[in-house]
């Protein structure tokens, strides 16, 4: 039996890695050396609970009651101008005003 060749077994590799990858609301985070995955919220589930009672969406950040404290998202605060917010990804910054690109996420 012939084995792979090295460049077609590190192509697997990534694709595996790829396949496998999270997106905002389905990557797990670990709090207190357990996993945990963030609650949807908001119109079609299109936001992430980021506090308890509080959901963000790539637009806006709002209060809800969808979000419970067991489910929610570890905070990442950044600042847009004198505004607080939270991290929604990789130099993303979103407030109560709305979301704009930042260098503190």
């Amino acid at each position: 039996m012939r084995s792979l060749p090295i460049h077609l077994l590190l192509v697997l590799i990534v694709s595996v890695g790829l396949v496998n990858a999270c997106f905002l609301n389905s990557c797990p985070y670990r709090r207190y050396g357990r996993t945990i995955r963030c609650s949807s919220c908001g119109v079609e589930n299109e936001g992430v609970c980021v506090a308890e009672e509080k959901c963000c969406t790539n637009e806006e950040c709002f209060m809800t009651t969808e979000c419970a404290y067991n489910s929610v998202c570890p905070e990442l605060f950044c600042k847009i101008g004198i505004h607080p917010g939270y991290c929604m990804k990789k130099g993303y910054c979103c407030t109560q005003g709305g979301c704009q690109t930042s260098a503190m996420c």
